[in-house]
């Protein structure tokens, strides 16, 4: 018997495509705040995905649908010190498949960052691309390489 699912279950394991397989998100918000904008375009980026605020500046581009996640944010703001605010977060596909999805409520108080809290919240589960971990790591080597250098030569000075 776990053979046999294992069987079932392996084939969606192999051919499942994960977030190494895009380059891009477009935003698609019902809320355009400059707060909402900013945080999702500094996060994705911080991820090594490229941003595009909306379709039509992705079509400029030339590129490939098919390497682009659409990530629709529904946000519902509270009343400060009443309601909590309320995101939804998805990522889909360009065949429309929900890849990712992931809602969150962060308490709306004073001088606290709602709009920040919620999307990390939402966005945690979503890792860094390879590409951006292989870029962090070329320049840890490289500028640990540059610090035994410039020992060396202050060695030499000395």
């Amino acid at each position: 018997m776990k053979n046999l699912l294992l069987l079932l279950f392996t084939p969606i394991i192999c051919f499942g495509q994960t977030f190494n397989d895009y380059d891009f998100i477009i935003i698609e918000t019902n809320d355009y705040g400059l707060d909402i904008m900013t945080t999702a375009t500094n996060t994705f980026e911080g991820k090594g995905f490229s941003v595009f605020n909306n379709m039509d500046d992705f079509n400029k581009t030339n590129n490939d649908l098919c390497k682009a996640l659409t990530c629709v944010i529904k946000y519902k703001r509270g009343k400060t010190g009443f309601t909590n605010s309320k995101l939804n977060l998805s990522l889909i596909d360009c065949n429309r498949k929900v890849v990712y999805s992931k809602k969150s409520s962060n308490t709306t108080n004073f001088n606290q960052p709602d709009v920040y809290n919620n999307f990390i919240k939402s966005s945690n589960a979503i890792p860094p691309l390879k590409k951006l971990i292989q870029k962090k790591v070329k320049q840890k080597r490289e500028s640990g390489q540059e610090m035994v250098q410039e020992l060396l030569y202050q060695s030499q000075v000395i």
